[in-house]
Order: structure tokens, then sequence, then C-alpha cells
């Protein structure tokens, strides 16, 4: 029984440590921690998002002002070209935002509170298989609030 439990307390252990999406920082940024910012099929090392599938995203944030209107910039990087991710590229993120507690809240965004951005995306059929860089961004006006990039390699 003793093993059983060890062996149920590890599993649980190994699936927390794996859930960490690993990003790399925009210039002028701060390194995210692993606990603020998560994508799905996005663990340690290059994320693998599936042709055809949905991933879901998950950024934590605490603004330094407030925002009167958040956009998304999301954009992958093929052959040094940045390219926007269709359907989420410059979208309104205000219909995405919570607070702590889960409760959907909306823009204008008051300073030093603290922030969840949901949101989920497709990767469609006609991307090609690839791996890329992903550059996101929430922007505030021509300002970016929040920035990170991550390898992903669509499969």
């Amino acid at each position: 029984m003793a093993k059983l439990i060890s062996f149920m307390i590890l599993c649980c252990i190994s699936t927390f440590i794996n859930a960490q999406t690993v990003t790399k920082q925009c210039r002028g940024f701060r390194k995210l921690d692993t606990t603020e910012v998560s994508l799905s099929n996005c663990q340690k090392g290059i994320c693998k998002f599936p042709r055809g599938k949905t991933v879901e995203i998950v950024l934590k944030f605490t603004p330094d002002r407030e925002i009167k209107s958040l956009t998304t910039n999301v954009e992958a990087n093929i052959n040094n070209i940045q390219l926007p991710w269709i359907g989420v590229d410059g979208a309104s993120a205000c219909n995405s935002i919570f607070n702590e507690n889960g409760e959907k809240v909306s823009c204008p965004l008051k300073p030093g509170q603290r922030y969840v951005y949901k949101n989920r995306f497709d990767v469609l059929t006609i991307y090609p298989r690839i791996q890329t860089i992903v550059h996101w961004a929430l922007k505030a006006g021509r300002h970016d609030l929040i920035c990170f990039e991550v390898p992903v390699r669509i499969v």
C-alpha cells in the first residue's frame, strides 16, 4: 500500500513539473516564471501544436498602470518573416481576462491588481509542419504590456 501511495505522489509531482511552460523573454521585458504562463502541449522544451487542434493559453500578469484596452499580438517567425497567427493576432484580449478568483472581468484593468488571461486558439490544418518561434504579447495601445517567445513545432 505504501508503494502505491508513493507511486501516485510521484506521478502527481511529475505531472505538475512537466506541465510548466518555459519561455524566452522579449527584449526589454523580465523573464516570466513558469507559474505565470502555461500553454497546452507545451512542457519543458519545444511545444508541440498539432494541426487541426486547439491550444489553450493561461497568462498571469499585473499591470503597472490603468489599461483601457488590450489586444493580442501573436506571430510565428517563418524564414525570418513574422507572420500573424490567424484568428488570434490583433484580437481584443479584454474579453478573455479574469481575476485571480476566476471571475470574468474586462477592461479597464487596474494597476497593481493580478489578472489572468485565458484563451484558446486553433492550429489550422493549412499551417506547414515546421519548427518556429512564436512571439506572444498583450498590447496596451502601441506598447507591449507583457511579452514572451516560445519554441513551437507544428505537427
